[in-house]
């Protein structure tokens, strides 16, 4: 069932990628506190989400060296997000504003819980777990589909935050197809390289092909609609 549900929910948020990203875009340009709010609880519940997917086991665990790069990874993505909820909610225009002497104590809890928020995720990676495989054989392909949502909900984010830093950037009109292919390749790599590990993880404990393909082709068409939407 998960095999059939996976290509299914990348088709969805192909579709609703524009109404999405424009949306939450829209709500980060007018930062606020429910803003942050929006950004830790769908990172709250990707970080669960990704737990739940470490505890229904794999047939083989991934070498103990590739746990560690996707917890390294996953730290990179954990400070992004630590700092899009900062961005997003005001937080950081109001410590910036401020006479270091005079940071209201919130505001500082807020900061330092943005911080703690970016460890969060790694450690999930990293912590061992024991596998605990489901005695029902729906449940497995249930929470991992929810996980993949949750997984394309901060894919989202990601890219409506690159919406929001990119919108005034130099536009390359006429670039030529070659010329679009190269940013594309570069900033498709860089996407993989910086916020693909959330989406990485459930491909290494589960890994089919249907999957794989279902990931590199989302992804790419959501690249590709960004770069449109901010480069050319």
């Amino acid at each position: 069932m998960y095999r059939v549900l996976t290509p299914l929910i990348d088709v969805l948020f192909v579709v609703a990628f524009g109404p999405a990203v424009g949306f939450l875009a829209g709500q980060f340009r007018a930062p606020s506190i429910w803003n942050g709010l929006l950004v830790s609880v769908v990172y709250l519940l990707l970080c669960g989400a990704v737990y739940l997917l470490r505890r229904l086991g794999t047939p083989s665990r991934p070498p103990e060296g590739f746990v560690w790069l996707l917890a390294a990874q996953g730290l990179l993505f954990g400070i992004f997000i630590g700092y899009l909820a900062w961005e997003s909610s005001g937080l950081m225009n109001n410590l910036l504003a401020s006479d270091p002497a005079d940071v209201h104590p919130g505001l500082m809890a807020a900061m330092l819980a943005g911080i703690a928020l970016a460890f969060l995720y790694p450690a999930v990676i990293a912590v061992p777990v024991a596998p605990t495989p489901p005695r029902s054989t729906t449940v497995g392909p249930i929470v991992r589909a929810a996980a993949l949502v949750v997984i394309n909900a901060a894919a989202m984010m990601v890219f409506a935050f690159w919406d929001v830093m990119f919108a005034d950037a130099t536009r390359y009109d006429g670039l030529e197809t070659g010329g679009k292919l190269m940013v594309f390749a570069a900033a498709y790599l860089f996407y993989w390289l910086f916020f693909g590990a959330p989406r990485m993880l459930p491909l290494v404990l589960n890994f089919s092909k249907v999957e794989l393909g279902a990931a590199v082709l989302s992804t790419g068409y959501w690249v590709w609609q960004s770069l449109a939407r901010s480069a050319w």
